[in-house]
């Protein structure tokens, strides 16, 4: 158990670096629960810091590693089963891919978002507010795309 709180400190203190936008620092302290997360078989930890590092390299701009990690963490999502969180890991996919220019697959992706938001049987205010920020997002797409082709 020492060692899992050990995991969430250093998660924490991830979250602080990327909130003051220190990245460099962020991602350090989310790669270093993992190996923590491995020897106890934290698969929720685990989770956290991938989807931590996919928002912290987007941040940098560095879009494949973030495609990656929030894949990752997408991956374990559905394996798990967690509804809410694969909305959630599709939700920052998409902006990935909206910033890799691949304009289709982001509102595919937030489609996807929407689609599971709406069917969560959870009513929470957090959950409302995402999915009006995920039908801004795909109509703002949607127009731009338009526009283009």
């Amino acid at each position: 158990m020492m060692m899992k709180n050990a995991g969430g400190r250093l998660r924490n203190h991830g979250y602080y670096f990327y909130n003051m936008r220190e990245y460099v620092k962020a991602l350090d302290y989310y790669k270093r629960p993992l190996e923590i997360y491995n020897k106890v078989s934290d698969r929720i930890g685990k989770i956290y810091c991938y989807s931590r590092l996919g928002r912290t390299y987007e941040a940098i701009g560095e879009h494949e590693q973030a495609l990656n990690h929030h894949c990752t963490a997408l991956g374990m999502r559905k394996e798990i089963g967690y509804k809410a969180g694969i909305a959630m890991e599709s939700y920052f996919i998409s902006f990935v891919l909206f910033n890799k220019h691949q304009e289709k697959e982001a509102i595919e992706s937030f489609m996807l978002a929407k689609c599971i938001f709406e069917e969560s049987d959870r009513q929470t205010r957090y959950r409302h507010k995402l999915l009006r920020e995920v039908q801004e997002r795909i109509t703002s797409l949607q127009s731009m795309n338009d526009r283009i082709n």
